[in-house]
């Protein structure tokens, strides 16, 4: 066999692993069970997106945020931080809907996990009763990820909440089972892209050293009440490599200028 006869070989073979493990994630998908759904009126009550909402142009704002993250990532199930600058950004409300723009995509599920370990705040916003979470997770070595995996009621949307343990948060997040956690479930589940929700970056010593586990970081800052010289030290903070955007939240509308 020449050069190119093996070349040819290499490269078949390769798309046939692309395929099979895209027939395998097609499978898990299917596999997840939802045993419940949100209805709209939940939805609209608290702000979070859904194919049948009025106002498309909030639904297409995360819809475009959640390609631009994919082509910072280069496609790949990247773990993506989503902090704010201070404690009025509404950082929270932006992780949620983000993961529900990737859950829209029926090709893709979504993790999202709240590092606000002193002041847990999805569990509440989505109505969910919880007993344990991420830092029980972290303190238990027989624990298994499955006990602290709650259903959302948004379809392939999965959740991880804080956990009872609030105590030196700064050292879950330092420990090597926080780390070989995010690691393992982004290897194992290929298509499911994993969204962490942290507490403001110039605020906490916890979301600076989630920086460093994490692939991307999109940064989160309230509309005319951020300097420009404190976004510029946060995104510092975040590094050039993994800043993936800065989302303005809370803009102003224009007017209706229409006659």
């Amino acid at each position: 066999m020449d050069e190119h006869d093996s070349n040819a070989s290499s490269a078949g073979d390769e798309t046939t692993r692309d395929l099979a493990s895209l027939a395998d994630s097609t499978r898990q998908i299917a596999r997840m069970r939802d045993d419940w759904q949100r209805d709209a009126a939940f939805m609209a009550e608290r702000r979070l997106i859904h194919p049948g909402m009025t106002d498309r142009a909030v639904l297409d704002e995360f819809r475009n945020l959640r390609t631009r993250l994919l082509q910072h990532s280069k496609g790949d199930n990247a773990i993506t931080l989503v902090a704010g600058v201070g404690g009025t950004a509404g950082s929270t409300l932006v992780a949620l809907n983000l993961s529900i723009a990737y859950a829209l995509d029926s090709a893709k599920t979504a993790l999202l996990i709240d590092c606000h370990v002193q002041d847990p705040r999805l569990a509440r916003l989505l109505d969910i009763d919880v007993d344990k979470g991420l830092t029980d997770y972290l303190v238990d070595d027989s624990m298994g990820v499955d006990a602290v995996l709650y259903q959302t009621g948004i379809p392939r949307l999965r959740l991880i909440p804080a956990g009872s343990h609030f105590e030196s948060s700064t050292e879950f997040f330092t420990s090597l089972r926080m780390r070989a956690f995010l690691q393992s479930v982004k290897q194992r589940y290929p298509d499911r892209f994993l969204i962490i929700s942290a507490p403001p970056l110039d605020e906490s010593a916890d979301s600076r050293i989630l920086v460093d586990l994490c692939d991307q970081a999109l940064v989160v800052a309230p509309y005319g009440e951020v300097s420009e010289n404190r976004l510029l030290e946060v995104a510092n903070t975040v590094g050039q490599e993994r800043l993936a955007g800065v989302v303005l939240n809370r803009v102003p509308r224009p007017p209706f200028s229409g006659k």
